[in-house]
């Protein structure tokens, strides 16, 4: 449910850039959140809210996705480290978009699956084999993603390696 919420949150902030990354970049981490976190957002009450903690996490781990793939796309003749430093400045970057806009759409996401997810809880076990294409989906997907960041021939992380050299 986190991944389809993700995917739903997307389309639906498609007109924001912003949103529609940050969406996009949670469908991943929101099958992630859903496979550690679910049963234990399944058996609160429904008007208990759900943990920062897990909100912050997905967040995190959506800003580092985002960051390191943005990275590894722009690396073309850098070394790791090059490559490590860059993704930290660019987590740093959209770290701040993501406090500003993310924080938002992570909620909604978070809130939309749990409840989602709630509704559909007594009918689980017929709902495994949808769940399993689902994430199946969602492991293609994010691979296939990874693999056309590597094939991009950027050199922006060489660039910026070489700003602060003489």
């Amino acid at each position: 449910m986190g991944a389809m919420a993700s995917a739903a949150t997307a389309l639906v902030t498609a007109p924001t850039l912003f949103g529609f990354v940050i969406g996009l970049a949670g469908i991943p981490i929101g099958a992630l959140i859903g496979l550690c976190y679910a049963l234990e957002l399944l058996a609160q009450p429904a008007e208990a809210p759900i943990p920062g903690s897990i909100l912050g996490l997905a967040m995190v781990l959506g800003t580092v996705f985002v960051a390191m793939l943005i990275a590894v796309s722009q690396s073309h003749g850098a070394s790791p480290f090059e490559v490590l430093e860059f993704g930290y400045l660019a987590t740093i970057g959209l770290g701040v978009v993501s406090l500003l806009v993310g924080v938002g759409i992570v909620s909604l996401a978070t809130h939309w699956s749990v409840a989602i997810g709630r509704r559909l809880a007594p009918r689980a076990p017929i709902l495994w084999i949808p769940s399993a294409a689902v994430l199946a989906a969602v492991a293609a997907g994010t691979v296939q993603v990874v693999l056309l960041a590597l094939r991009v021939d950027g050199d922006l992380v060489v660039q910026a390696s070489r700003l602060g050299q003489p």
